[in-house]
């Protein structure tokens, strides 16, 4: 049977390397490969691959839903990568383990790996005709395409709404905030994916001052219950705070330079923000000099 790693959790917010999911799900390179093969989407296509953690989270949650789904006529146990696999037509092979029962054999179309099946004698005669023809034997059944599709490719699937433009740069990020503790790592990533969700994915490369100000006011709105979802001052602050130290950073990476150095600057919230963030006997106190400039 395939191994479920139901115990595994990637962080949605997250980008991973290969490396990086072979150390969490502790498997080979080869595994990761085949994960790929089998329709866990990469960001960009681009070597080395940088996957999605709500990408990663989707295929071994659609996985393992197919994995508990009863076996179909056109699949095979596969003895080397352990899981439920489509065979190579031509390489399967018939002979008779019992009364009233045929085995089947053949290679795994992912692996190589040998793959066998019992069935009865009529299931058997639709295998190996579907085999001699060289016609996928998802063709057996009916709508069997279709679920595949949802390991990877169904565009009602969380993957449609998962936006992996940026997560190249978003992985270099990464790496220089190593420094950061984990709960303050997971806070700034949440805060640049709500942003990228709220710029409906675009690339960072392509973000203007206009999305900045849309973005600072749709937070400020949040805080008086204007928009869906009221946030506190406290969460508007933190994420404010996190976007313009990332976007400090991004300006001065090469190819994101024509951003403008002055863009971070237009994720600061009005004074007020910090103001009512602090508690009466908090708050600073007017100097003369100020006094009398009010």
């Amino acid at each position: 049977m395939s191994r479920s790693y139901k115990n595994v959790r990637p962080k949605i917010h997250f980008v991973y390397t290969v490396k990086d999911l072979m150390v969490l799900y502790d498997v080979q390179r080869n595994t990761v490969s085949n994960w790929v093969k089998e329709g866990l989407k990469t960001s960009d296509g681009f070597v080395p691959y940088v996957f999605s953690g709500r990408e990663v989270k989707r295929f071994h949650d659609a996985r393992r839903i197919t994995t508990k789904a009863p076996m179909r006529l056109g699949e095979f146990n596969c003895f080397k990568c352990k899981r439920r696999v489509l065979p190579k037509p031509k390489s399967l092979t018939c002979y008779i383990p019992g009364v009233a029962r045929f085995g089947l054999r053949g290679e795994c179309s992912i692996c190589d790996g040998i793959v066998t099946k019992t069935v009865n004698e009529s299931d058997c005669d639709k295998i190996l005709k579907c085999a001699n023809t060289n016609t996928s034997l998802a063709s057996l059944d009916e709508g069997y395409e279709a679920a595949q599709a949802g390991i990877g490719i169904d565009s009602h699937s969380p993957v449609a709404t998962c936006y992996v433009l940026n997560d190249r740069i978003l992985y270099a990020w990464l790496e220089f905030a190593e420094r950061f503790d984990g709960k303050t790592l997971s806070a700034k990533l949440a805060a640049i994916r709500t942003f990228e969700a709220f710029c409906n994915g675009k690339a960072f490369t392509k973000i203007k001052k206009s999305d900045v100000v849309a973005f600072r006011q749709y937070l400020k709105l949040s805080v008086e219950g204007l928009e869906k979802g009221k946030l506190s001052v406290s969460t508007v602050r933190h994420r404010a705070s996190h976007l313009k130290s990332f976007f400090a950073w991004l300006v001065e990476q090469q190819g994101y330079t024509a951003l403008g150095k002055t863009l971070p600057e237009h994720f600061d919230l009005p004074k007020k923000f910090h103001a009512i963030s602090l508690s009466p006997t908090e708050r600073p106190t007017p100097t003369t000099h100020e006094l009398v400039k009010m």
